[in-house]
């Protein structure tokens, strides 16, 4: 989910954090659910994080491992609302998080006209006669402009009005290709099942195939050219009519930057798996590792800013290599620092740290923390 802030966005997503224990506890946040690392058996908690579109956070919730990642919708807003005194809101998120209730909340006796929506739209779930108008390239008209990074982008798109929102259909040829690419996959894994019929019962719809017996099947021709059909299309949902079609398609693909954020908690500040048992213990757990986000996030920024590119592990390396040792001679105690390497006095300069002497006394060592 992302939010239109001001002259920014604020960005909103939910995932799960797993633990290594099948236990559950009655009342408590560690329960089984839906895991989205697909982590069966497993309890977990779930989490929802506010950014900005810097990756800034903002704020998160903890929710119990079996709430629905849906209903945090509602409570995200009321976050926005009370502790942000945001007015004007232009809310983007994809088709998980956008249900029928949370689309309601976009009516004016509820949120207010302030709010407004960015959603993910299920193509095959509209009426034929929608369906027809957004598959058929006729319809559709190519632009090219440039986004807000400066960079040209080449759009295939059209707009559709259904009730109360419009429908933006965008086509990419790459697009085209991945769901061709993804739907023989599943009929080659088709063809094998239909070698081993005891697994079909489990399996068969989700690889085109179809019931011709009590225990026989076959691909089902008819759903492979329906999905065909689709090959590179996407819909999006929206009720904001200040924005034009390409600021819609733009916005709506900013939704990565959440998911980049997630992929920083869960490898490389190694949320998951947790071992904590109590609330306290696993709420202690998540704001450690949400403070060490915003200290690495705030450090890349500062190195973006001059112009320095640092991925995560490097900045982990620089880190590991800064090292200060205490001594004690003759009652006398001093400080000796390791050697920094010119990348790593880049790094510090960028971020208007001065790098201590190779050697200090103990009375000095204030000046450097």
């Amino acid at each position: 989910m992302t939010c239109l802030c001001r002259n920014g966005y604020v960005q909103a997503g939910v995932t799960t954090f797993y633990f290594d224990s099948e236990i559950e506890q009655p009342g408590a946040l560690r329960q089984m659910g839906f895991s989205k690392d697909g982590k069966i058996g497993k309890t977990q908690v779930v989490f929802a994080l506010l950014v900005d579109s810097n990756k800034n956070p903002l704020g998160y919730r903890v929710y119990c491992g079996n709430y629905f990642e849906g209903h945090t919708f509602k409570d995200m807003v009321a976050q926005l609302r009370q502790e942000y005194c945001i007015k004007q809101v232009v809310i983007v998120a994809d088709r998980g998080m956008m249900s029928r209730a949370n689309l309601q909340l976009f009516e004016e006796e509820q949120l207010g006209a302030g709010y407004q929506f960015i959603a993910g739209e299920r193509l095959k779930n509209l009426s034929e006669r929608a369906k027809a108008y957004l598959t058929d390239l006729k319809n559709y008209t190519t632009v090219c402009w440039k986004n807000d990074d400066g960079n040209e982008i080449t759009l295939r798109y059209c707009t559709y009005q259904f009730t109360t929102k419009t429908l933006i259909g965008s086509y990419s040829q790459s697009r085209a290709e991945k769901d061709k690419f993804d739907r023989q996959q599943r009929i080659t894994k088709a063809e094998h099942l239909l070698k081993q019929p005891s697994q079909l019962h489990k399996k068969a719809a989700r690889y085109f195939l179809k019931r011709t017996g009590e225990a026989t099947y076959e691909l089902d021709k008819e759903k492979i050219a329906q999905a065909e059909r689709y090959d590179g299309f996407m819909v999006i949902a929206t009720n904001a009519t200040a924005l034009s079609p390409e600021q819609v398609l733009e916005k709506y693909k900013d939704l990565y930057q959440i998911e980049q954020t997630f992929r920083t908690f869960k490898s490389y500040l190694e949320t998951r798996p947790m071992f904590h048992w109590t609330d306290q213990r696993i709420c202690g757990h998540l704001c450690m590792c949400y403070i060490s986000f915003c200290l690495l996030n705030y450090l890349q920024q500062r190195l973006r800013a001059q112009n320095i590119v640092s991925s995560e592990q490097a900045i982990r390396r620089m880190l590991v290599k800064m090292q200060l040792s205490k001594l004690e001679q003759n009652g006398n105690t001093i400080y000796l620092r390791s050697s920094l390497d010119e990348h790593t006095k880049t790094m510090l300069t960028a971020i208007g740290l001065k790098p201590p002497p190779d050697m200090f006394a103990e009375d000095r060592i204030t000046n450097y923390l």
